[in-house]
């Protein structure tokens, strides 16, 4: 299995990352994709990669929350910097849950396009938040032409979701599909030629307000595969093979 999506620089993971890391690898996760959101993080995780250099994998872009385009073009030049340690750009997007005025949303509409036009530039995947905005997500990448799309923990529609997978996008479920109808539903429409896995360690667990590990999407899979009726085995292979397409794992 494949972790497309995590945190594993995250704090909360200080006393404990190699034991978490190895719970992971027991169950069956043979790469870990960690997204870093600023450069303190971008260092913390290029060690943590030193030491697992088969095994973890970083994704990197500056925090979705701050709206300075000055600070994104800067970010942008630290990536191209390190370009050789990085696999895909991310995560970026909207989030219409904390940004509820029309200057803001449109602040992060901007800095989500450049994030769009930088990622194809680099022929990069883009990983995506897009936190009560899942449409509006869907049709800036769509209108942007963004090319290797990564939809992660979507809580948008259904119908919304189907529309990003007529372009290609991949969609990734966190372990908290059980605990979440919306995520149920994804899973059970979309194609399983689009899905992916993800455990957004440490947050979005199978259990509200206990810390998440990589591990866990152990329990995304089954519970996919419950829903489509088919065996886990079948879950594990295609989103293996789905998550080194969009990232060009070997």
């Amino acid at each position: 299995m494949i972790d497309v999506h995590c945190h594993i620089d995250a704090k909360e993971f200080d006393s404990n990352r190699d034991e978490i890391i190895s719970n992971a690898v027991k169950v069956g996760v043979t790469k870990i994709v960690s997204s870093a959101l600023n450069i303190d993080s971008l260092e913390k995780t290029f060690l943590i990669m030193e030491k697992y250099p088969s095994l973890i994998f970083c994704t990197a872009s500056l925090d979705y929350t701050i709206l300075d385009l000055d600070k994104v073009n800067e970010f942008m030049m630290e990536i191209r910097r390190r370009i050789n340690k990085i696999i895909g750009i991310g995560e970026v997007g909207l989030d219409y849950f904390i940004f509820i005025k029309e200057e803001e949303k449109k602040k992060q509409e901007t800095i989500f396009k450049n994030w769009i036009s930088f990622s194809n530039e680099l022929n990069m995947p883009i990983v995506v938040h897009s936190r009560s905005a899942g449409k509006y997500a869907i049709k800036i990448l769509t209108e942007e032409g963004a090319k290797r799309v990564i939809m992660h923990a979507f809580d948008g529609s259904v119908g919304y979701a189907i529309e990003g997978v007529k372009k290609g996008f991949y969609f990734s479920i966190p372990p908290s599909i059980v605990r979440s109808e919306q995520k149920q539903k994804m899973a059970k429409h979309l194609p399983l030629d689009k899905i992916l896995l993800e455990s957004d360690a440490p947050v979005l667990g199978p259990t509200k307000d206990i810390i998440n590990t990589p591990s866990n999407i152990v329990i995304s899979a089954a519970k996919i595969a419950e829903i489509k009726k088919i065996p886990i085995n079948e879950v594990i292979n295609a989103t293996t093979k789905n998550a080194q397409e969009i990232f060009n794992f070997k």
